[in-house]
């Protein structure tokens, strides 16, 4: 038996499937915002399978793709199906074509705090989702965390709202409201253990917090911050380039075109930021130029 969940990511509509229910419940939880219903053929961009060899509560995510018990095909047809193979730590379905070639996909997050779009860039577990967190309760919009997604055709910010991951070095993760939303997860979701970093991790939506919101609308890039040990002043092009390059990506090969497009776009030069310090941090998503002290 195959179970089946219709999404829209902008404009493109998605029909997944799968042998493994869990599986589809999974992504029907991570991307609850992006569910369509009553979708005929005629609507659906690009078809997806996802075929599991393992046990009952296979993650989509993690070890079971690269290892080969799960396996992903997808094409225009529900009858063409081509396999999928990528190195990228982005899983299907956002990964899969005409997402990739239409969005360029930065290992990130990004909110809106007074009017302005503010994008933070920098490597795994490095305090990105706690800070994000944190500015959520005064006042930001979320508009992605671990992935911002920019339009290719005009550079601008796509809403991605998705679960967020609390993991268990997260300042949240032991609020005891959010421990009440993990509940709200599909059982295979509510404690992701990644044994090879440690590292345990649990799923919600932000909006089921009171007070916490998603944007929702497109919008153009105001500003930029590189996670780094310190604050510092901030970086040229050459610099931006070589920081986004380190970064898990997916686009096609207008990548650095789209950078210098960004940079170019900006209120003001990245900044070089201690993401950690979200005293300094909040002084300066209002003030838009390093605090001194």
């Amino acid at each position: 038996m195959n179970y089946q969940q219709f999404f829209s990511f902008w404009n493109s509509t998605l029909s997944v499937s799968s042998n493994n229910k869990p599986i589809i419940e999974q992504l029907s939880y991570i991307y609850k915002p992006e569910i369509v219903s009553n979708v005929g053929d005629s609507e659906v961009t690009y078809y997806i399978d996802i075929h599991s060899s393992t046990g009952e509560n296979a993650l989509l995510f993690g070890e079971n793709i690269e290892n080969g018990l799960i396996d992903v095909s997808y094409g225009k047809s529900r009858n063409d199906l081509k396999t999928w193979k990528s190195n990228t730590t982005i899983l299907p379905p956002i990964s899969l074509a005409p997402l990739v070639n239409a969005f360029t996909f930065i290992h990130g997050c990004a909110l809106l705090l007074d009017g302005k779009t503010h994008v933070i860039f920098g490597p795994s577990r490095s305090g990105k989702t706690t800070f994000i967190l944190s500015m959520l309760d005064k006042g930001a919009s979320l508009i992605s965390d671990d992935i911002v997604a920019v339009r290719n055709s005009d550079w601008f910010l796509m809403p991605f709202p998705k679960a967020v991951a609390v993991r268990n070095t997260n300042d949240f993760y032991f609020q005891p409201q959010l421990n009440k939303l993990r509940m709200a997860a599909p059982e295979s979701l509510r404690s992701i253990y990644i044994p090879k970093l440690g590292l345990d991790s649990y799923l919600i939506h932000i909006d089921s917090v009171p007070g916490w919101r998603y944007s929702h609308d497109p919008l153009k890039i105001d500003y930029i911050y590189l996670i780094s040990d310190n604050f510092e002043s901030d970086v040229d092009l050459l610099t931006f380039i070589q920081y986004l390059l380190a970064q898990a990506t997916m686009s096609d090969s207008s990548y650095v075109t789209t950078l210098v497009h960004i940079f170019n776009l900006l209120q003001a030069p990245p900044f070089l930021v201690d993401i950690r310090n979200h005293e300094k941090m909040f002084q300066l998503l209002h003030t838009h130029h390093l605090p001194t002290y």
